[in-house]
């Protein structure tokens, strides 16, 4: 009987640590996922990480974000594929924050990844403001639109907000 009782002893003092060893497991996927949504912030920065506004929706979207730091850029795609028969204008309006002056940039490609458009100096309305281009893609085209800050001022509590729309 005395053996008995020292071999459960034995198994529930086994099973302790195969809990807790279940528990850091599923805390240590928990916090992964916390560095993966910090790791999100970064993803489009750059033309080969860009956001696919296309695939999003094809003829509005609204994007409200922070920049994430005073040199960052945020990037956004649209194309027009080559089966279309017909160009897609693009109105794209963007929103400064309250403290600081975000600008775009829009970057046009042909299909042999050739820039047929560049446009760096689009309307610049200052903090807190308003600036809107347009343009034509024609099929086969891709163009990247680059959210930056005007001068490296930057605010990570205060949104910018980028819209499109195609027609």
């Amino acid at each position: 009987m005395k053996n008995q009782n020292v071999i459960s002893k034995r198994r529930i003092l086994m099973k302790k640590p195969k809990k807790l060893l279940l528990l850091a497991t599923v805390v240590s996927i928990l916090l992964s996922g916390v560095n993966l949504v910090n790791a999100d912030a970064l993803q489009f920065n750059t033309e080969a990480t860009a956001c696919n506004l296309t695939d999003v929706n094809n003829n509005f979207f609204t994007n409200s974000t922070p920049l994430d730091g005073p040199n960052d850029s945020d990037f956004y795609m649209v194309y027009n594929p080559s089966s279309s028969i017909e160009p897609y204008i693009y109105t794209f309006s963007l929103q400064s924050p309250v403290s600081a002056n975000v600008d775009m940039q829009v970057v046009i490609y042909n299909e042999t990844k050739q820039i047929s458009y560049l446009n760096k100096n689009i309307e610049d309305n200052g903090i807190s403001q308003r600036d809107s281009t347009y343009f034509i893609l024609n099929p086969g085209e891709k163009a990247y639109i680059r959210v930056h800050s005007h001068d490296s001022s930057y605010s990570s509590t205060y949104n910018y907000s980028l819209t499109y729309r195609r027609t």
